[in-house]
C-alpha cells in the first residue's frame, strides 16, 4: 500500500494539528484528510465557531463536524503532543469514524502475528496493563483507548501510546508521569507502532476471578460488543455491530493479582497465537 507523506491515525490523515507528528502513524494514501485547529476563545468567536459538542475538566471545548471532517479545539493554551494524542485525538477520531459508518469500541489494539486482537473493557478493567505488558514483550499497539473496525473486519489503528495508572507502572517498571488532563495522573508509556491497517482476529474482554479463557456463547457476543462501543448510540447501526458477532469473543479472567501479569499474560498470547 502506497503511503502518503501525511501522519495520521484511526482512518485519518491530519492537517494542522499533529500532522507531522512521530507519536502518529505513516497515513495510507486512501485515508481521509481530516483538519484540526486549534484555537483561544476570542479566536474561536472571531472564526464563528458556535457549536460545542464536547467539554473536558479543564474547561476546554470541541468543535467537531463530519463531512467534511473538521474540529476545533477551544482552549486558552495549546496542549502538547502528548496530550492531543490522548485523550483528545481518540474522542475526535472517534466522532469520526462513527460519522462515515465504521463501529468504534472502548478498548485497546494489539497486534499478534500480523493480525489485530481488541481488547476490550471499562475503566481498571486491566486493558492498559495487558497492553503495556504486550508492548513490552514485543507486540506493537494499535491504540490503548479506541478501536476503529472497518468494512467488519479491518482495523484502522491508532497512537502507541498507553497511559497506566500508578500500580501498574510501578509493577512493570516503565512510564513517564504525566497529568495531561487537570487532576487524571497516569504513567506514559510508548510502544512499538502496529501496522496501520490490521485484519482483526477478534476480542478479548477482561475480568477479574480464576485464571480462564473461554468463547463468550454466541447469543451473548451482541450485548458483550455493544456495552463496549465508544460512541453509544447506536440507532441505525446495530446491524454494524451484529456483523462483528461471528468473529471469536474470548472472556479473559484473572487473579486480580499484579504479581501473576507475567504468566496469566503469557498464556493469553499464547492462545491467541494459536486460536
Amino acid at each position: 500500500m502506497a503511503l502518503a507523506a501525511q501522519r495520521g491515525a484511526y482512518g485519518v490523515a491530519l492537517q494542522g494539528l499533529l500532522e507531522r507528528s512521530p507519536l502518529l502513524l505513516d497515513a495510507p494514501a486512501d485515508w481521509a484528510t481530516a483538519r484540526w485547529e486549534h484555537a483561544t476563545a476570542a479566536g474561536a468567536a472571531a472564526r464563528g465557531v458556535r457549536r460545542i459538542t464536547t467539554t473536558s475538566p479543564d474547561g476546554a471545548l470541541l468543535d467537531v463536524t463530519a463531512d467534511p471532517p473538521r474540529c476545533t479545539l477551544v482552549s486558552p493554551v495549546r496542549p502538547d503532543d502528548r496530550a492531543l494524542v490522548h485523550p483528545w485525538l481518540s474522542t475526535v477520531a472517534a466522532y469520526w469514524a462513527w460519522a462515515r459508518g465504521d463501529v468504534t469500541l472502548h478498548g485497546a489494539v494489539v497486534e499478534v502475528d500480523g493480525r489485530a486482537w481488541a481488547v476490550l473493557g471499562e475503566k481498571e478493567s486491566g486493558k492498559s496493563t495487558l497492553t503495556a505488558w504486550c508492548g513490552l514483550a514485543g507486540l506493537p499497539s494499535g491504540g490503548d483507548d479506541l478501536v476503529v473496525v472497518h468494512s467488519g473486519d479491518r482495523v484502522l489503528c491508532g497512537p502507541a501510546a498507553v497511559d497506566l495508572r500508578a500500580p501498574a507502572a510501578a509493577r512493570l517498571g516503565v512510564g513517564d508521569r504525566v497529568e495531561l488532563v487537570p487532576g487524571r495522573v497516569r504513567w506514559r508509556l510508548d510502544v512499538a507502532r502496529a501496522a496501520p491497517v490490521l485484519p482483526l482476529a477478534g476480542f478479548v474482554v477482561p475480568g477479574w476471578g480464576a485464571e480462564a479463557l473461554a468463547p463468550v456463547p454466541l447469543p451473548a457476543r451482541f450485548a458483550a460488543l455493544a456495552r463496549n462501543t465508544y460512541v453509544r448510540d447506536l440507532r441505525g447501526r446495530e446491524r454494524d455491530v451484529l456483523r462483528l458477532v461471528g468473529l471469536p469473543v474470548l472472556q479473559w479472567t484473572r487473579p486480580r493479582d499484579l504479581d501473576l501479569l507475567d504468566a496469566t499474560a503469557t498464556r493469553l498470547v499464547a492462545a491467541l497465537r494459536a486460536h
